[in-house]
C-alpha cells in the first residue's frame, strides 16, 4: 500500500512485533523507498532497550505500550512538528 500511494502518507505508525517483518525491517523498506517518511514506533519494549537501534534517526519516534491516546497524539504531533522543520 505504501508503495502505491506513498506520497498520501504523512507518517507510518509501526509496531516492533507483527507477524512477518518486525518494526525496523518494515522501517528499512519505507526509507528504501521513501528515505524522508517518518516514522512512530511503538512497542512493549522500553525505549532504553530500542535507543542503540534508532540512534541519530530524527525520522523515527517511539511510544512505549500501554499509551494513552493523548500519548499518542502528542508523539505525532511531534514527529510531524520535525517534518516542517527540516
Amino acid at each position: 500500500m505504501f508503495k502505491a500511494r506513498d506520497g498520501d502518507f504523512l507518517c507510518v505508525l509501526l509496531d516492533m512485533s507483527m507477524p512477518e517483518m518486525d518494526g525496523l525491517e518494515v522501517r528499512a523498506e519505507l526509507s528504501a523507498l521513501r528515505p524522508e517518511v517518518r516514522v512512530l514506533i511503538m512497542s512493549g519494549f522500553s525505549e532504553k532497550s530500542l535507543t542503540d537501534l534508532l540512534a541519530d534517526e530524527d525520522r523515527v519516534a517511539f511510544v512505549q505500550k500501554p499509551f494513552r491516546i493523548g500519548s499518542l497524539l502528542q508523539a505525532v504531533e511531534d514527529l510531524l512538528g520535525s517534518n516542517r522543520q527540516s
